[in-house]
């Protein structure tokens, strides 16, 4: 009896594993950035510097990199490129849960929240493989492949 029971779990957990699908992404995006210029103005009277300016702009910061998807039975989570993921967070290379997540058999979507202000939308489409993700404060588009867990090294 406690053979079959042995049995019954190492079957489930290797069944956990294989309902575990693993996504790599690879794209590119921006990220608002604040941009600053400082200047002086020269008085040729004096033959000095007078004035001293400074003007700061919202840039778009463009970046690449690749994010991570894993799809379990109940729930979806998302490892994010560090360019993405903002400073006030709970931490750059942290798994975000897709919040509000629909998995249909065309699309997964749902929400990330980085923090109280930061909560970008989600899509994966299932039959294109693409992957964006969609903010007041970046973008990120990615092309999606699953990662093959049986598969030997790569070099």
């Amino acid at each position: 009896m406690k053979t079959i029971i042995a049995a019954l779990i190492v079957i489930s957990a290797g069944y956990a594993q294989a309902d575990t699908t693993l996504l790599t992404c690879n794209g590119a995006g921006w990220v608002t950035d604040a941009q600053t210029t400082n200047s002086m103005e020269y008085n040729y009277k004096t033959e000095s510097y007078d004035k001293s300016t400074s003007s700061s702009t919202i840039v778009h910061k463009p970046f690449s990199g690749a994010a991570t998807v894993e799809l379990a039975q109940n729930s979806v989570r998302l490892k994010f490129p560090h360019d993405l993921v903002p400073p006030l967070s709970d931490g750059r290379d942290a798994w975000y849960a897709l919040n509000d997540s629909f998995v249909g058999d065309k699309e997964i979507t749902g929400a990330v929240k980085f923090n109280l202000f930061n909560k970008p939308k989600v899509r994966i489409d299932r039959m294109t493989g693409q992957l964006s993700v969609i903010s007041g404060f970046g973008e990120f588009n990615a092309s999606c492949a699953v990662v093959d867990k049986a598969a030997g090294p790569k070099f």
